[in-house]
């Protein structure tokens, strides 16, 4: 999601459904980082000490629990191959952030060690994962920033469809995003097409994915839609469908041109 013409963010939507009796983990590793300069909110890390898998690919993992149903982890990244000239590993202001909504549970942080063939390689990466069963939708917001992020805050809402019922996040999940900058984006992933959801109580959403912002002011910015036919009031073709029936292709110059209908 573009935030300015320098700055963007990710909202992941990763839904999984496990076999009974079977866990699964949400494994996210970051470039090289300064643990010094790491930080947590909404983890409560176990006193226990940190546990080594293999020292050639996994060590240092400690147990945290989520204090809430969120949590964010803020990495500051080492340049491992020198890209500002200021040598190889050293301090920048670049940021790796990311936001788990609608965790209940356990995580885990430890360090993944690369391939050791390569000498110019970090000795570890930090690794996030969350171990989980059943049925999940991993709901993530990743920032890259210098210096300062550009959120400020994020939260899921709810979502209702047209019998006012609870929405199975399986199939439709909304988030908010909150800007420093008082812009807010209202993002929508539904897997059902046809039918109509509120979002947040805010608006009405018929598509696969949508993004709704509104200014400091409350004042809509923009709207957008792809495979779908509503947005907070906009509508729209969801797809264009038909039959090639016939192609021709003509050479115009040096430049051969391609023409279907």
């Amino acid at each position: 999601i573009r935030i300015d013409s320098r700055n963007a963010y990710i909202v992941d939507l990763f839904r999984v459904t496990g076999r009974k009796g079977y866990s699964y983990t949400f494994n996210f590793h970051t470039a090289e980082a300064n643990p010094a300069a790491t930080s947590y909110n909404g983890l409560t890390f176990d006193s226990a000490q940190s546990t080594t898998y293999n020292t050639n690919t996994l060590r240092n993992v400690r147990n945290a629990d989520t204090s809430s149903s969120s949590f964010s982890i803020d990495w500051n990244v080492l340049d491992t191959w020198n890209r500002y000239h200021r040598g190889r590993r050293a301090a920048t202001d670049v940021h790796l952030k990311i936001s788990m909504l609608d965790n209940d549970g356990k995580v885990r942080i430890g360090e993944a060690v690369p391939p050791t063939n390569n000498g110019n390689n970090p000795s570890w990466v930090p690794v996030l994962m969350v171990p989980r069963e059943g049925q999940t939708t991993f709901t993530s917001i990743i920032e890259a920033y210098r210096n300062r992020s550009n959120i400020s805050s994020v939260v899921s809402l709810p979502v209702v469809d047209s019998n006012g019922h609870i929405a199975d996040s399986m199939v439709v999940k909304a988030v908010r995003v909150k800007l420093s900058d008082g812009r807010t984006d209202y993002i929508v992933n539904s897997l059902d097409t046809k039918h109509q959801y509120r979002v947040g109580g805010k608006f009405s959403f018929c598509g696969f994915f949508g993004v709704y912002s509104e200014d400091a002011a409350g004042k809509p910015l923009f709207k957008y839609i792809n495979d779908g036919t509503l947005i907070a009031g906009k509508t729209a073709v969801a797809r264009l469908e038909g039959t090639v029936t016939r192609s021709e292709e003509r050479r115009v110059g040096k430049e051969c041109r391609s023409r279907w209908s």
